[in-house]
């Protein structure tokens, strides 16, 4: 998954780059982003499991749209219960007035009240990451990042997926994001762990 194209930095540059350095380039941008935000902005389907506090809600992994699937796991690992969603079911997902979710809660009158207190008791399998497509904001971001890296290394030796003498950092990356004020964008999609 990547944020901008190859197109889309020729078009920044006026100019056609080595589709190997752009492709380095938007891999790195891509990373860096989805590190600095802690998130991913093009949501994928994917299963992963939970530790349990034996509380009646639990914090995950950002998601778009409701889960396929929510199963309370045993101790062999094995599913014990299949949760339905709804109000009037075993759980709904919070916040409620946002298309990005993160938070899973039980219903009283579900058929839990409260989740076990186990190890990897909770595999849930939704559309993990921002949104279902990439917003207009982290595309231009990537786009510039991008291009800017890209053009560092015109002109440098690259074989194969190496990039000989030269390599780009965090660091680097870092340093050109204060420089075009890209961090105040991202800070608006970032997520803060307390």
């Amino acid at each position: 998954m990547a944020y901008t194209t190859k197109a889309k930095i020729d078009s920044l540059l006026s100019t056609t780059t080595d589709a190997t350095l752009a492709a380095l380039a938007i891999s790195w941008v891509t990373d860096w982003i989805n590190k600095y935000t802690g998130k991913t902005f093009e949501a994928a389907s994917d299963t992963r499991y939970y530790d349990l506090d034996g509380g009646e809600e639990i914090i995950i992994d950002s998601f778009v749209g409701t889960p396929s699937e929510v199963s309370i796991l045993n101790l062999n690992g094995g599913v014990e219960k299949t949760l339905v969603y709804g109000d009037g079911n075993d759980y709904i997902t919070i916040p409620f007035n946002l298309t990005e979710k993160s938070t899973i809660r039980l219903n009283s009158n579900g058929g839990y009240g409260t989740f076990p207190c186990r190890g990897r008791g909770l595999k849930v399998t939704a559309s993990f990451g921002y949104s279902s497509a990439v917003p207009a904001a982290i595309e231009m971001v990537a786009t510039q990042l991008a291009a800017s890296v890209t053009s560092d290394l015109i002109g440098k030796k690259v074989t194969s997926q190496s990039l000989g003498d030269y390599s780009v950092s965090y660091e680097n990356i870092d340093a050109k994001a204060q420089q075009f004020g890209s961090t105040g964008t991202l800070d608006m999609y970032r997520d803060i762990e307390i």
